[in-house]
């Protein structure tokens, strides 16, 4: 206490002041498992270096193979057309591989959905 005015009490100035407004909140919550936390982590890991490869392989083959066929006078099968052919092909597979993964994470979120049942409060 110095002066008498105590320690405690707010002091008054021309600072910012703040005002509380408490909102209530309600969220559904459901348990997880680890396994199935590293599951869905792993799925959603490879489906996106899958996808992510498969869309490179694919989208630079397409462009390349474009430009080299409409580049040319006469339409002759070079080595250079059937490494973009096998590329389409590996990004066509590898984005399959990424697409069936992302079906894999969301089939499992969908079983744990399931899974749940709700607890009366």
């Amino acid at each position: 206490m110095t002066n008498g005015v105590s320690n405690l009490e707010p002091l008054y100035g021309d600072g910012a002041r703040i005002k509380h407004n408490y909102l209530e909140r309600q969220q559904e919550i459901i348990a997880v498992n680890r396994n199935d936390l590293e599951d869905i982590l792993s799925f959603d890991g490879m489906q996106s270096l899958l996808s992510g490869f498969g869309l490179f392989l694919l989208s630079g083959a397409l462009w390349l193979g474009l430009d080299k066929i409409l580049s040319e006078p006469s339409l002759a099968f070079t080595p250079e057309l059937a490494i973009c052919g096998c590329c389409v092909l590996f990004g066509v597979v590898f984005l399959s591989f990424g697409l069936y993964m992302g079906a894999k994470k969301r089939g499992r979120i969908t079983r744990i959905y399931r899974e749940t049942k709700a607890i009366s409060a």
